[in-house]
């Protein structure tokens, strides 16, 4: 995992055109990414951890993000997890980029993770679609959650704003259900792919967690309309992942 590399060119291009311009929302820095032969968990625990403490070393702005990392549970993906680092906005991350890119320790850092795995990556807004007030507060790195993901296109003739749309009706229902999870979508901001038009991912507490809350959800009488008004706007696929955090950043 080359951190900031491969998309950094283009997002400072946009922060030094909108210097003056008001704040994005929040940005996720993705890393999909492939072990090396012979690397696997033990070593991707060694490295994080060099690599957090090289980044409060470094100081500054460059540790204003958190990071989490989605582990395949049922999931059919060709990478063995996805990294996922969250700036309160795109600003935030081109400061912190910046910071790392000219410091000695996120050389090093970039060196051991290379030595580690193969990766690619993406910048994505993130916005949080559903923050319920019941969902757990997870003790920061010591516990793995279990994470739905979706990734999706648009039908034929829909556009984003058709899909806000419908989101609203989904918003309503998922409010009168009163589910204990957390829901986020997010849309390219810098992507090599040219078919996922968005994504989603609903956080539950844990595996018995997801179970009860997909339950209630699809049996709720009301679920079937609003699943046909989103199948009318996108097609979506689905995966289980665990997660948990690797990094808590000073932001």
């Amino acid at each position: 995992m080359k951190f900031f590399v491969s998309t950094i060119s283009m997002g400072l291009l946009c922060l030094s055109v909108h210097v003056n311009a008001a704040d994005t929302g929040r940005v996720a820095e993705l890393f999909w990414c492939t072990f090396n032969d012979d690397k696997g968990w033990s070593e991707f625990e060694q490295v994080n951890k060099y690599f957090g403490d090289q980044v409060k070393k470094v100081g500054g702005k460059a540790d204003d993000f958190d990071a989490y990392v989605w582990q395949p549970f049922r999931a059919n993906v060709d990478f063995d997890y996805l990294w996922n680092g969250y700036y309160d906005n795109l600003r935030v991350w081109g400061e912190a980029s910046q910071a790392y890119l000219d410091s000695a320790e996120g050389a090093e850092a970039d060196d051991r993770w290379e030595e580690l795995e193969t990766c690619g990556s993406a910048l994505a807004n993130v916005e949080m679609i559903f923050d319920s007030p019941d969902y757990p507060v997870a003790d920061s790195t010591s516990k793995k959650g279990m994470l739905e993901s979706f990734r999706c296109k648009l039908q034929p003739g829909k556009t984003l704003a058709d899909v806000n749309a419908v989101i609203k009706d989904w918003h309503k229902h998922i409010n009168a259900l009163g589910i204990p999870m957390d829901v986020y979508m997010r849309t390219p901001l810098v992507s090599g792919n040219d078919e996922i038009t968005h994504t989603y991912f609903a956080v539950h507490e844990n595996a018995a967690a997801y179970g009860r809350n997909v339950s209630a959800y699809q049996t709720h009488p009301g679920t079937a309309a609003i699943d046909k008004k989103l199948s009318e706007v996108q097609t979506c696929t689905n995966a289980l992942w665990q997660s948990w955090q690797v990094f808590e950043g000073n932001n």
